[in-house]
C-alpha cells in the first residue's frame, strides 16, 4: 500500500509536469496516451532507481543514490512552479486577460536554475547563527553549540563535516550537544566523520538524544557509533555538567511519548538549576517550560527544506523554526534548520546552520 501511494504520488507529479510542459510549449503535440505512458515510464523507472539506491555501501550507490534524490527535489520543485502557474492562468482566465505566449520554456528554465542553486545552497558549509540569552540561573558565561541533522553518510563529505567543527571551534563551546538523525542507516563509510567528531573536546562535553532515523538504522548501532565518537548518550535522562542541568528524550514521535511521560522526565532532574532540555521533535513545549526547563532545543524540521514543502511541515508543527518564547517566563524553544540535509541533497529557500547559543549572567 505504502509502495502504490509513492507511485502514485510520482507518477501524478510526473503526468502534471509533462503535460502541462507540452501544452504551454508552442506547436509541441502530446497525445492523451503517449503522455500518460511518458509519465508511467518514468515513474516506474524512479521507484526502480530508488530501490537500487537503497543498496548498501559503495562510493558508486551513494552517487547513484544523490542523482535519484536530486531528480527527486527537482521533480517536485517543477511540480510546485506549474502548480502555481496553473493556478495564475486560471486566475487570468477567469478575468478574461489573455495569455499571448508560451510559457512551457521559460517555466521549465527556471525550475533548472532553481533546482542548480538549490543543490548549491545546500552543499554549503552551514553557517553559525549566535543567539545572546540570559538567567540569573548561572554564574558565569555559558556556550552551547547544537548539531542536529547532519545526516552523516548519506552523501555528506568528510571535508564538509571538518569545515563545520572548525567554525564551532573558533566559538570555543563549553557544550556540544546533538540533537537527533547523526547518522543514516544506509549510509556510507563514516569512520571519517567518527574520528572529526571524536577530536573535538569541549571542556564539559558531547551530549545526544534519538531522532527517528536513530530508530530507522538500529538503536544499538548508533549507541555504538555515538559512543565510539566520544559523544555521551541522553536516553530519557539527565546529566550535571558545567553546573546546569542537561535533559535529554527519545525521540516523542517515534515512541509515542505522552506529555506525562515527557514531563515526568524533566521533573526528575534538578530543574533549579539552569536546565537545558533536548528533545529531537519540537513538540511539548508548553510541558516543557511548566516543568522547569529554561532553553529546550530540536530539529526534525529542517525549516521545510524545499519550498513549498514547509508549507505542509508547519501543519504538522507549530514551532517549526528559529527561537520561540513563553508568554510570561524565561523560556525558549529554538527549532534549528538542520546542519545538512535529508533525501534531496538541494535546499530552497533554507540553509544549513548551526546555532551556537550563549547564555550570560
Amino acid at each position: 500500500m505504502f509502495l502504490l501511494s509513492i507511485l502514485l504520488s510520482v507518477f501524478i507529479m510526473h503526468y502534471t509536469v509533462i503535460a502541462w510542459t507540452c501544452l504551454n510549449i508552442p506547436n509541441l503535440n502530446c497525445g492523451q496516451r503517449s503522455l500518460f505512458l511518458l509519465a508511467m515510464l518514468f515513474s516506474v523507472f524512479f521507484i526502480a532507481s530508488m530501490a537500487l539506491s537503497r543498496a548498501s555501501g559503495g562510493s558508486f550507490i551513494i552517487a547513484f543514490r544523490t542523482a535519484v534524490y536530486i531528480w527527486l527535489g527537482a521533480l517536485f520543485l517543477w511540480f510546485s512552479f506549474i502548480v502555481c502557474v496553473m493556478f495564475a492562468q486560471l486566475i487570468l482566465t477567469a478575468l478574461k486577460i489573455k495569455i499571448n505566449f508560451g510559457l512551457g520554456l521559460p517555466v521549465c528554465a527556471l525550475a533548472v536554475i532553481i533546482s542548480i542553486l538549490s543543490v548549491l545552497n545546500a552543499a554549503r558549509v552551514p553557517s553559525l547563527k549566535i543567539i545572546n540569552l540570559k538567567s540569573d540561573k548561572i554564574d558565569r558565561p555559558l556556550t552551547i553549540a547544537q548539531i542536529t541533522d547532519t545526516h552523516l553518510g548519506e552523501g555528506i563529505s568528510a571535508g564538509r563535516l571538518q569545515k563545520m567543527f572548525d567554525k564551532i571551534a573558533g566559538q570555543n563551546a563549553d557544550i556540544i550537544v546533538f540533537t537527533g538523525d547523526i547518522f543514516e542507516r544506509n549510509g556510507g563509510d563514516v569512520r571519517g566523520d567518527i574520528e572529526i567528531i571524536k577530536n573535538a573536546k569541549p571542556p564539559c562535553g558531547k551530549y545526544a538524544v534519538m531522532g527517528n532515523h536513530e530508530y530507522y538504522g538500529g538503536f544499538e548501532r548508533n549507541l555504538e557509533l555515538w559512543r565510539e565518537a566520544g559523544i555521551t548518550p541522553l536516553l530519557n535522562s539527565s546529566v550535571e555538567t558545567c553546573g546546569i542541568n542537561l535533559v535529554g528524550v527519545n525521540d516523542i514521535k517515534t515512541t509515542r511519548m505522552s506529555e506525562n511521560d515527557f514531563a515526568k522526565i524533566i521533573k526528575k532532574s534538578d530543574t533549579s538549576k539552569w536546565t537545558l532540555l533536548l528533545s529531537h521533535t519540537p513538540l511539548y513545549y508548553e510541558e516543557a517550560a511548566g516543568a522547569g526547563v529554561d532553553l529546550m532545543l530540536s530539529g526534525h524540521t529542517h525549516n521545510g527544506q524545499l519550498w513549498p514543502f514547509n508549507l505542509l511541515v508547519r501543519t504538522q508543527f507549530k514551532h517549526m523554526y528559529g527561537a520561540y518564547k513563553a508568554a510570561g517566563g524565561n523560556f525558549v524553544h529554538y527549532v534549528s534548520a538542520g546542519a545538512f540535509y535529508w533525501g534531496p541533497p538541494m535546499r530552497f529557500l533554507t540553509y544549513n546552520e548551526v546555532p551556537v547559543f550563549t547564555i550570560e549572567p
